[in-house]
């Protein structure tokens, strides 16, 4: 009895050493796991692993954690390609106590990805020289890389490129990510992107060829701000490159834009754009060829590139097609009120006072060339023409020329700049041969003028809504008119009875017309008003010489005018003033009488008799 109790008592303590045993080996095993996994990592890719601690967790499966984890970049490199806050190596017991364990999934936490290129073509994460000479590998070669998963949370990525300059960051991402036997890569997940969510997937053939001559690579990404995707190669031998097809989309382009660093002031237009190509880069120059664009509802064709090496980025680009439509990004309406602060107190007018501002200029540079079969502002049409429109250090500078404005020519030049407190605008406009109603009519709703027109101004303004820049229209216009016709009165009636008719007043009849054989003045404008003092109308009947304003801010009238009847090669000055006031679309005619009867020296109680003298004038002259 005494024999078997200690038989019992030695193999409990027995089992008590064992289990001490085993418990101090599975204490030092996370150590172990930890130096095995980092020289299998020294030994495949010649790169340190460390960890500030390790550390064995049972729940809710066994696994080794390594705190504070980095791995080393490639040769040549400072730093660590990736680092993490914990990584999780899920092992079984019997491995750990065997030390028979490999690693095929993991888990990271906060893990931080930097993917560097520095000045001389050398990446954190290839193991390759800049020159790219290293050889290729082939099947004998090739490493027996292991088949890998790793799951991801709150992770960042960074990426740049010295030699271009290039950046790029995303944060708390989450996903998966895989690498197998051929070196391939394949990670999918969402990221925050310019302080949007965005989904990503990325399929790289072999990293072993980056530095070379480059790895089959796809790349999808989608956001609330847009959707861009490519396909082709990827190559790091000399700088970033990519040579391939892709598709970027965007229901509105403005957001998209933001969502990249480069804001664009405004509300107006810049939806449903699509562009679809082929794509090659150098560091971070990229070139488009064969460019299917889509904007507005707008299609064109041709090549563009974009260089983000300078201070700012520049887009360059030659198009073409059927049908441009600038109206939305020039003509704007809306009736919202401006924000507090922003400019003087606004007139009640018929232009836009919705706010708008210049400073998204100086966010790029640009340099497009646009060959359109059809150009479209408002509800002028023009065509063919061709627009060019460059950018420079935050002022716009556009061209339009057409060899069809309105049955003429035309060359309209525009700059904008938006540098100063308030945006300043320039135009420059030399039109020929135009038809006065369908240019001015459907430009400006000033439709009482038919025939040839010939328009040249220079004129500026300033200010952050259209009702602002026309309200501080300044500068010089001269507009002639040959062979033409005022609709809505008629001046040859108007000689014969000018007297009485004038006295009682009347209004535009759009059933009257004065056949015009040349019309000409010349404007100088300051705040809105054009001002002229050597307005000239000719008819066969009748010629006047007027003066006046013109009111655009107000679209209103205020001229005067004496008429003089034409008879027998000489013209005879009629007793009277003609103004002509109000809306432009629908002016007001009334005579001077007053001061006519005092010309003629007639006394107030006299006017039958001086309306009677009137009426023998006119038949004396005219027969009638």
């Amino acid at each position: 009895m005494i024999v078997w109790k200690s038989r019992t008592g030695m193999a409990l303590a027995g089992f008590a050493v064992l289990l001490v045993l085993a418990a101090v080996w599975l204490l030092l095993a996370p150590a172990a796991v930890h130096a095995r996994l980092a020289d299998d990592v020294m030994r495949r890719t010649g790169r340190s692993l460390t960890a500030e601690k390790t550390r064995l967790s049972l729940l809710p499966e066994p696994a080794v954690v390594l705190s504070g984890a980095k791995l080393g970049s490639a040769p040549g490199m400072e730093g660590a390609v990736l680092s993490a806050r914990t990584v999780r190596l899920p092992v079984s017991l019997w491995g750990l106590v065997t030390r028979s364990f490999r690693v095929t999934d993991i888990a990271l936490e906060g893990a931080v990805l930097n993917l560097a290129i520095d000045g001389k073509g050398r990446t954190s994460f290839a193991n390759s020289e800049a020159t790219g000479d290293a050889p290729p590998e082939t099947a004998e070669t090739r490493p027996n890389r292991k088949p890998l998963h790793i799951r991801f949370s709150d992770a960042s990525l960074a990426f740049s490129d010295e030699r271009s300059s290039t950046r790029f960051a995303a944060s708390t991402a989450q996903g998966d990510f895989n690498y197998n036997e051929a070196g391939e890569i394949t990670a999918q997940g969402t990221a925050m992107v310019g302080m949007e969510a965005a989904a990503f997937t990325v399929a790289l053939a072999d990293l072993s060829r980056l530095a070379d001559d480059g790895s089959p690579f796809d790349f999808t990404l989608t956001g609330a701000g847009g959707a861009a995707s490519f396909s082709g190669r990827l190559s790091t031998r000399t700088r970033l490159n990519l040579a391939g097809q892709t598709v970027v989309e965007a229901a509105d382009l403005r957001r998209s834009l933001k969502w990249l660093g480069l804001p664009v002031s405004g509300t107006a237009g810049l939806k449903n754009f699509k562009a679809e190509g082929a794509l090659s880069s150098e560091g971070a120059a990229f070139t488009f060829t064969d460019v299917a664009l889509a904007l507005d509802g707008m299609a064109a064709r041709g090549t563009a590139a974009a260089d983000f090496t300078g201070a700012r980025p520049m887009v360059r680009a030659t198009l073409t097609t059927d049908g441009l439509d600038v109206t939305p990004y020039v003509m704007r309406t809306g009736d919202g009120p401006l924000p507090t602060g922003k400019g003087d107190e606004h007139p009640v007018v018929p232009w836009s006072e919705q706010f708008w501002d210049a400073t998204g200029l100086t966010a790029l540079d640009a340099d497009v060339t646009v060959a359109a079969r059809r150009l479209t502002l408002g509800e002028l049409a023009m065509g063919p023409a061709e627009l060019t429109g460059t950018v420079k250090d935050g002022r716009l500078a556009t061209t339009v020329k057409t060899e069809g404005l309105a049955g003429g020519t035309g060359t309209i030049s525009a700059g904008l700049d938006g540098t100063g407190p308030l945006p300043l605008f320039t135009l420059d406009v030399e039109v020929k041969a135009a038809e006065a109603r369908e240019f001015l009519g459907r430009l400006l709703g000033f439709d009482w003028l038919k025939g040839p027109l010939s328009v040249t101004a220079q004129l500026s303004a300033q200010g952050n809504s259209q009702a602002r820049l026309i309200s501080t229209l300044s500068g010089t216009a001269d507009v002639a008119l040959a062979e033409g016709e005022i609709v809505g009165v008629d001046l040859d009636e108007l000689s014969r009875s000018v007297v009485t008719t004038v006295a009682g007043g009347w209004g535009l009849d759009p059933a009257r017309v004065t056949r015009l054989s040349e019309a000409g003045a010349h404007f100088t404008l300051r705040d809105g008003i054009a001002t002229s003092d050597d307005i000239a109308l000719a008819s066969e009947a009748l010629s006047i010489a007027a003066r006046g304003d013109i009111d655009i801010l107000r679209r209103a009238l205020d001229l005067s005018a004496r008429p003089r009847l034409v008879a027998g090669g000489g013209a005879v000055k009629l007793p009277v003033e003609v103004t002509v006031s109000g809306p432009w679309d629908a002016p007001k005619m009334s005579a001077d009488t007053a001061g006519a009867l005092r010309d003629l020296g007639v006394d107030k109680g006299d006017v039958k008799k001086a309306v009677k003298a009137g009426k023998k004038i006119i038949k004396s002259i005219t027969g009638n």
